[in-house]
């Protein structure tokens, strides 16, 4: 009696090795395995048509470091996009999701899962979904741009304004300090004591030009007489 070994193979669906050869996809483990990896990507096709239909932009250049897993691809993806400094969220997914490699990489996992065929498209993107992203894109994008360019305008106004108001406290401080230092100076003018000589009156000057004539007068010895 011959005995059959089977080789251990590895599962990526459930990330570990077995012998159970082709039965392994129809245990349970397999199949709620299968179900869970489905609804994720279910969901993230879902958040892809609601970007498609509703774009949506920022300038959180940060986005672009956000990935995801695609398990049928078994490979990461960038979610998001860059173009000119404007990031296009979920344009990453939407054209993995559409791309050529994924729907080859789609069959494969369908085949290998023996999952229906008619379910398929529930999980896939096409060339037609891109087209209307591009659209929506190009809208998005415009209004964005408007956006930003009118909070520009108003943070220009609004420094202008402020700058205005500061150029006229300025002036008002220093309007009030020159009047302040005019009034002082004023009032030490006025403390100051004045001495007024007095005018020499007409008699004044009559009587020193008589002492003045006296003093030049020769003086004589008195006579006597003998």
């Amino acid at each position: 009696m011959s005995t059959t070994t089977l080789e251990f193979q590895y599962c990526e669906v459930c990330r570990r090795n077995h012998d159970q050869g082709r039965k392994h996809i129809y245990t349970k483990r397999h199949a709620d395995r299968i179900k869970a990896i489905l609804k994720k990507h279910a969901d993230k096709v879902k958040i892809a048509k609601s970007a498609i239909n509703e774009t949506s932009v920022s300038s959180d250049q940060t986005l672009k470091q956000v990935k995801f897993w695609c398990y049928m691809c078994s490979q990461e993806v960038e979610r998001h996009t860059e173009d000119d400094n404007i990031i296009y969220k979920e344009e990453g997914l939407i054209k993995h999701l559409a791309s050529p490699g994924h729907l080859k990489k789609a069959v494969e996992f369908w085949w290998a899962n023996k999952l229906d065929k008619k379910l398929m498209d529930k999980y896939i993107l096409t060339e037609e979904h891109c087209q209307k992203f591009n659209k929506s894109k190009t809208t998005a994008a415009e209004t964005f741009r408007n956006k930003q360019e009118k909070n520009f305008q108003q943070k220009v106004k609004a420094h202008q304004k402020t700058e205005i108001r500061r150029q006229e406290l300025i002036t008002e401080v220093l309007g009030s300090s020159t009047t302040s230092l005019s009034v002082q100076c004023h009032n030490s003018h006025s403390m100051v004591p004045t001495t007024s000589l007095p005018v020499p009156s007409h008699n004044s000057h009559s009587m020193v030009a008589s002492l003045y004539c006296h003093q030049l007068q020769p003086r004589h010895n008195p006579t006597i007489v003998r």
